[in-house]
């Protein structure tokens, strides 16, 4: 039997901060579709364990599908990363408001807080890093 593993505060985070940048960063793919992209899916890592077929059905370009599902966007996202905390600057995505336990703990170690956009009345979170 397989032990399960603590999923730690910061792993989440990073990786979410990883694939927004990568996002932002495919070929082909603007804020408009990147948007458009993750509500199709239902969330930005759904979109990045999506297989390269579901991709293009969802009307990518295949450069931004290859990209997307080979790891491409991905590797793209951690070298911007790199950059961007060697200058000394902080990465803030969009991260929808986590639930239940993951939520509470990420509270509790002051990673996140949680802000309601009064125009859009959705839930966003603001990573604290």
């Amino acid at each position: 039997m397989d032990a399960e593993v603590p999923v730690r505060a910061e792993d989440y985070v990073i990786t979410r901060k990883l694939q927004w940048l990568g996002l932002s960063l495919t070929p082909g793919v603007g804020a408009g579709r990147g948007r458009k992209l993750v509500d199709h899916f239902g969330g930005i890592d759904r979109l990045f364990s999506a297989p390269l077929t579901e991709l293009e059905a969802a009307g990518l370009p295949a450069v931004s599908a290859q990209s997307i599902a080979l790891g491409r966007s991905l590797e793209l996202g951690g070298e911007q990363y790199d950059r961007v905390r060697e200058s000394g600057a902080a990465v803030i995505v969009p991260v929808p408001v986590a639930h239940g336990r993951l939520s509470r703990y990420l509270r509790s170690q002051g990673t996140i807080s949680s802000a309601r956009s009064e125009r859009s009345q959705a839930n966003w979170t603001r990573v604290r890093r």
